[in-house]
């Protein structure tokens, strides 16, 4: 640290020596400013910067700490774990450059083509601080490399929002490709009575003790993987990340935090356990410059993997993350919950639902078969469920349960559940029963009280359709179409016979107007946006869908245009953007990626946003273990959900949909009915209520509800112990 007060003191003395600093001329808020330093370095002094009645926020100038007290408990949290802040210690370079830095920067060295790292504790030359009334700005520079960042902490009522100023950010020949920002503030100490909380699938947990295995990492994009990024291998199956939060909770504080601006550009990342750096810590990682990679042949006939990064940056201002410092008595998971629940309520359009389901279902309606005629190879659509099938199906379930369903219809496009026009053509095919029979499906729906909705694929396409043409879809950082391609199950690598274009970001809008007109003439009510609600992606033909930035805006628009039309929207998987407009989630995470450094999964998104919309589990009689996924489902109060079909054929197994099979109602029908009614009581009980706690320990969970409901669920073998009672193996109560 006297390193740095050296440097300090140093840029001072010579201050006058310095060339002119940046400009306040207006530039493009896509490109970067060129790198100069500034005339003269400013300091702050050590001190309180900015409080209120809440919160106190402090600048430490000999550590080069900023802090933030809850007045309230008289916890402190600070950019230097605190305990460390406060103990005097000294630190190793290895340990300082970890837990002191409060940025570590990514950049590209056009030189040598190589992605490299400094970070602020060893390698910043310069730091500008600048004081305001409610806050503070810290600007780094990395002289050596010619690159600055600035960020800016400000104070408000509930929270500390500390952003990057992308708009600020200068570079010379070496380009930032990404910025870690605050990786020790949101930490805790290796102990066994400490964890992190990442949002991987439904949520999850990591412990943080060092002492009987070696050091966690952990890093996923939020919203998942950029479906136009390039990926040459798929080598995990992975739940994706659906809400841009992290927390930690240090023993008996916690702290949770809300990335505000910039969410679709982040990852969040987590080392847990190391003993070297003796604390663990949880933070984002904001992207400036997508990236594409491809393989190159060598001239031994070996892969060359060859990365591609676009001369701009992506069009934000800035990234901002909120830290709320959570009262003595929520500092835990749920606690978060809680705190993020309040949030969107504020700011992200959660309302409360008055849905309610018992179960949600899928009726899948066709996939493409390749024939011949002549010799010639042709596409038709082959059909497993036509409307008036669907209405069979639906008629049997109400007949043995008289349960309260959701349906969504997927894949009676032109192009069944496979890529095809965009939106499947935006009305059903003939062979599934044309408008005619799904006006029908529809009317009955409407007399036996089920949500009916049409699904339409807005983002995949292999054919042109009007002015949705495969030339104008979204273009990845190789500055060509991006492809979004299937997997291979055993080898991992892309199956170039399996795969879609991308609709181009700027013609969402447009196909929304589309699907309005044609959902109204068809007299439905309720439109399914499967793959919408659920994927994220970068268009390269304009910045502003750099590093897939603005996909919440794009999603939360549409969503406001469907409902202002009067019409019920249905999602799967959805990312949180989508989740709190949605009148019902199909497939909701349930668990985490599994990712090596994960402890414990936790029903995060169910304790989120049960009671705003209507959710359900995975679809069970697709799980290897049903009666595992019954009772997950359970426990967090959910709808059942079923994926069903009425028939399959030779076609179904040769295809990507092979676990079509899985669904034929009347192979399973004793199955899905004797689900549904053991569940139901629950259902009724429980209504539209939230959940408001989950814990699980030894194979049993508890719930509560909002409207005072208990329930336990035993997952296990053998028989628990409750006060509410015994509970049988693979079995529930409640109160």
């Amino acid at each position: 640290m006297k390193k740095r007060i050296l440097k300090l003191i140093s840029t001072v003395l010579l201050s006058v020596l310095l060339i002119s600093g940046c400009t306040s001329q207006d530039v493009p808020l896509n490109m970067l400013r060129t790198y100069k330093l500034p005339q003269k370095v400013s300091s702050v002094k050590s001190g309180v910067i900015a409080q209120n009645d809440n919160l106190e926020l402090s600048w430490d100038y000999e550590k080069q700490c900023v802090l933030i007290k809850d007045k309230n408990s008289g916890y402190i949290w600070s950019t230097i774990p605190y305990d460390f802040y406060i103990s005097g210690e000294t630190a190793d370079s290895y340990r300082a450059d970890g837990i002191c830095s409060a940025l570590r920067v990514t950049y590209l060295d056009t030189k040598t083509q190589t992605e490299n790292e400094v970070n602020t504790n060893f390698d910043a030359s310069y730091v500008n601080v600048e004081k305001s009334d409610i806050g503070i700005r810290i600007t780094y520079y990395f002289d050596k490399v010619k690159i600055s960042v600035p960020i800016t902490f400000i104070l408000e009522e509930d929270g500390l929002s500390v952003s990057v100023e992308n708009s600020l950010i200068t570079e010379g020949e070496n380009k930032v490709i990404s910025v870690a920002l605050l990786p020790f503030l949101a930490s805790a100490p290796n102990d066994d009575a400490s964890y992190l909380f990442v949002p991987s699938g439904s949520g999850a947990l990591m412990y943080t003790d060092d002492e009987q295995r070696s050091a966690r990492k952990y890093k996923e994009q939020v919203f998942g993987k950029d479906l136009a990024a390039q990926t040459i291998y798929e080598d995990t199956e992975s739940e994706s990340i659906r809400m841009p939060i992290f927390g930690a909770k240090s023993k008996e504080k916690a702290i949770f935090a809300v990335i505000t601006a910039g969410a679709e550009t982040a990852e969040i990342a987590a080392i847990s356990g190391d003993n070297q750096y003796k604390f663990s810590g949880v933070y984002p990682i904001f992207n400036l410059r997508g990236s594409a990679s491809s393989l190159v042949k060598g001239s031994a006939n070996t892969n060359n993997n060859i990365t591609k990064y676009p001369d701009d940056v992506v069009k934000l201002q800035k990234c901002t993350v909120k830290y709320f410092l959570l009262a003595p008595d929520k500092s835990d998971y749920n606690g978060m919950a809680e705190c993020y629940r309040d949030y969107l309520a504020k700011n992200g359009g959660l309302k409360t639902q008055t849905k309610t389901a018992d179960a949600i279902i899928t009726l899948l309606g066709g996939l493409q078969e390749r024939k011949l005629a002549l010799g010639i190879p042709y596409h038709s659509v082959s059909t497993v469920t036509t409307f008036d099938q669907a209405k069979d199906i639906l008629s049997d379930i109400l007949k043995n349960t008289n349960a309260k369903l959701a349906v969504n219809l997927k894949g009676f496009g032109s192009s069944g559940l496979d890529y095809g026009e965009t939106a499947g053509g935006f009305e059903p095919l003939g062979d599934f029963g044309g408008k005619d029979g799904l006006s029908s499906l529809n009317k009955w729906s409407i007399n036996n009280k089920i949500d009916l909705f049409y699904d339409f694929d807005m983002v995949f396409q292999t054919e042109s359709y009007g002015e949705f043409n495969v030339r104008e879809s979204a273009i990845s950082a190789n500055d060509v179409r991006a492809r979004f391609c299937q997997y291979d199950i055993v080898t991992r690598e892309q199956r170039e016979d399996v795969f879609a274009y991308l609709t181009g970001r700027i013609l969402l809008a447009k196909s929304t107007g589309i699907i309005t007109e044609k959902i109204n003439d068809l007299g439905l009510k309720g439109v399914g946006l499967s793959t919408l609600s659920s994927g994220a992606y970068s268009d390269y033909k304009d910045p502003n869908y750099y590093c897939k930035a603005h996909m919440s805006d794009d999603v939360a628009n549409i969503l406001k245009s469907l409902k202002k039309a009067g019409l019920s929207t249905f999602g799967e998987s959805a990312n949180s953007y989508a989740a709190t407009r949605l009148d019902y989630v199909y497939n909701a995470p349930v668990k985490s990626s599994k990712f090596y450094a994960i402890d414990k999964d936790i029903p995060f998104y169910q304790l989120v946003f049960r009671g705003s919309t209507v959710l359900s589990g995975e679809p069970i009689n697709l799980s290897s273990e049903p009666k595992a996924a019954f009772l997950e489902t359970v426990s967090t109060g959910s709808a059942l959900s079923f994926t069903l079909c009425n028939n399959y054929n030779d076609t179904v197994f040769k295809s990507i949909h092979s676990a079509i099979a899985l669904g034929v109602y009347d192979d399973i029908a004793d199955t899905v009915n004797a689900f549904i009614k053991e569940a139901k009581p629950l259902q009724e009980r429980i209504g539209n209520s939230a959940l408001v706690s989950y814990s699980r320990e030894d194979n049993l969970s508890k719930s509560v509800f909002s409207n005072g409901v208990t329930l336990y669920v035993n997952h296990s073998m053998t028989e628990k112990n409750t006060d509410l009672g015994a509970v049988k193996p693979q079995s529930f109560i409640f109160e």
